[in-house]
């Protein structure tokens, strides 16, 4: 726990492997848009949304839907 505290975030290796696994769509909950922009300049062709808002959980919901 406590190297988690001090040790940096491997966002680009987190982004890498969830492609490599097939993600197409990422969401990210909580205030804020700065993971959702770093996700696609890791990877252009990935969606993200950013659900700092209710009323985006229902566009986002839509667009996963398909």
């Amino acid at each position: 726990m406590v190297e988690q505290i001090y040790s940096p975030v491997q966002w680009t290796r987190c982004v890498e492997y969830m492609v490599a696994q097939g993600a197409e769509k990422i969401v990210e909950c909580g205030p804020g848009k700065v993971l959702s922009g770093l996700s696609r300049r890791i990877h252009k062709p990935l969606e993200a949304f950013a659900l700092e808002e209710p009323e985006a959980i229902v566009s986002a919901l839509d667009a996963l839907a398909d």
